[in-house]
């Protein structure tokens, strides 16, 4: 609040310093600002900066001008008036997205169903960003607008392996996103020290949709897994429709102590006035129109410390961590009874946590190398019910882990860059990483028959990719153009077993995943 009160405090004196021409000057620059970008919006734009995507995005490794974007208090290092846009493609090909499910007698250990998904498909991500830092009053002033989206389009087929089952069922996964950002920075600095905020409003969009069909009929987003395991799309994705308003606040503190260099900055927010929709139907009648509302928060924080040594080497470390909880709800009529009504709620939250630093080398000759080791942990839960009756009769349908997910990481990045003239600078770089994960299902169902069961299954396993990279800097008087490209590969393999008690039957799950990118995208400075 002391920051904000000091914006306000640096305004009025401005307000009260610049009079006459110096008004008019204010307002042309203005008006120029507000031209730039209604030009910038007609093209792309991008939401990083592009040196750093050059180097496969070596954030925390090698310090960067666009580092205000994480610590707002970097602001204030910034000189005259800049305006920043560009923008990144990035198209990833999933090749195999396969899901087998086996089933065994418990006494003999005979094999009695195996059922699989097989699937593949693309993803295309969107991701833009403009704006502009400019003096104001003893600080600066950064206003920044920008756009995620994502388009996932998936297909495939469910066998049947059971030689007296012949329905080949299909089906379809689409997922999209799409994220409108505005932020609001500001910065300013004490001696050896900085400080500074950031609050941002976001409005998100974001849907799953499933859908299956063979010669007996379709269905769209309904929960077969409690009917019926070996049909069960979530284990690809759980369906929802919502949209909702973000707001998120920042507080940040740089500068150095002796020595060393650092930045920290603490970050939260919160959703408001989020709707959510559920629609499920299929060709057999049962539906479900589920409306309701989104809620959630997050909180984070970002820590970078560089420390010198001599002959131009120096030690970067840096770490993060977020939490972030969401939940979705919906009430309305149908699931499993045509006159009846019911209710839902899909819960997730994600923890997150990567630290790790490393080793920068500067030669003479404008040339920098650097090396750097990350550790990172993923826990993230997920749970789906949904509650269906008509006064008299009752479903339940509880995925109460669906799933849960750990996962522990090791990361390596390579990143360089060489002044090759005074107007151009090539860079690139490389990224590994290799993850051990668990994952946990659990699935119940329950009516009023009475009949229930339960589905449990443990998998562990591994992930790993590589990624390289390549950019450069050209120089035409006051522009700065930095093109740049990427590409890599992903692989997940994780197997496991369980137990369903309906038959019931012992069980092994195998889940397989391998897909390509590619990354392409320019950014621009003024």
């Amino acid at each position: 609040m002391c920051i904000l009160a000091h914006i306000v405090h640096s305004c009025l004196l401005e307000i009260q310093k610049r009079r006459g021409e110096e008004v008019m000057k204010i307002r042309s620059v203005f008006s120029g600002f507000l031209v730039f970008l209604v030009l910038s919006i007609a093209c792309s734009s991008y939401a990083w900066q592009g040196r750093m995507a050059g180097m496969g995005d070596p954030s925390g490794l090698l310090p960067d001008e666009s580092d205000f974007l994480t610590h707002p208090s970097m602001i204030a290092d910034g000189k005259g008036i800049n305006f920043y846009g560009g923008y990144r493609y990035t198209f990833t090909d999933v090749d195999n997205w396969d899901i087998t499910l086996k089933t065994f007698d418990p006494a003999t250990g005979a094999l009695l169903t195996r059922s699989g998904f097989r699937a593949s498909g693309d993803e295309n991500r969107h991701d833009a960003h403009l704006g502009s830092a400019m003096p104001l009053g003893s600080g600066r002033l950064g206003i920044f607008f920008g756009y995620s989206g994502k388009r996932n389009d998936f297909s495939g087929h469910a066998n049947q392996f059971d030689p007296s089952d012949s329905i080949n069922t299909k089906f379809r996964l689409d997922s999209d996103f799409d994220s409108f950002e505005l932020r609001l920075l500001y910065g300013f600095s004490m001696g050896a020290l900085s400080l500074g905020s950031e609050i941002q409003l976001a409005y998100r969009d974001e849907e799953n949709k499933t859908l299956q069909f063979n010669s007996d009929g379709w269905v769209t987003n309904f929960p077969l897994g409690g009917m019926a395991p070996a049909a069960n799309l979530f284990y690809y994705m759980i369906p929802y429709d919502s949209e909702f308003w973000e707001i998120l606040f920042k507080e940040s503190l740089s500068g150095t102590l002796g020595p060393m260099k650092f930045a920290l900055t603490g970050r939260g927010g919160f959703i408001f006035d989020g709707d959510n929709k559920y629609d499920t139907s299929s060709s057999s009648g049962e539906f479900g129109k589920f409306k309701g509302d989104v809620e959630g928060w997050r909180v984070g924080g970002d820590l970078w410390l560089k420390h010198p040594l001599a002959n131009g080497f120096s030690l970067p470390l840096a770490a993060r961590i977020d939490y972030q909880r969401k939940r979705k709800d919906g009430f309305g009529p149908g699931l499993m009874f045509a006159n009846g009504v019911a209710d839902y709620v899909h819960k997730e939250s994600i923890f997150s946590l990567e630290v790790g630093g490393g080793v920068s080398k500067e030669f003479s000759g404008g040339t920098t190398l650097a090396a750097g080791i990350y550790y990172a942990f993923l826990d993230e839960k997920n749970s789906f019910w949904a509650f269906g009756t008509d006064g008299v009769d009752f479903g339940t349908f509880d995925y109460g882990k669906y799933p849960n997910r750990t996962e522990h990481q090791i990361i390596l990045k390579l990143a360089g860059e060489k002044e090759v003239s005074p107007l151009v600078t090539l860079r690139t770089g490389l990224n590994f990483f290799y993850g051990w994960i668990s994952e946990d299902f659990k699935l119940g169902y329950a009516d009023s028959l009475p009949s229930s069961f339960t589905d449990k299954i443990s998998l562990d396993g591994d992930r790993w990719g590589i990624g390289a990279f390549a950019g450069g800097t050209v120089k035409l008087q006051r522009f700065l153009l930095e093109p740049f490209l990427g590409g890599g590969y992903r692989r997940l393999d994780i197997s496991g077993n369980g137990f369903e008690t309906n038959a019931p039957s012992l069980e092994e799950l195998d889940k397989f995943r391998n897909e390509w990118f590619v990354s392409v995208g320019l950014s621009i400075k003024y």
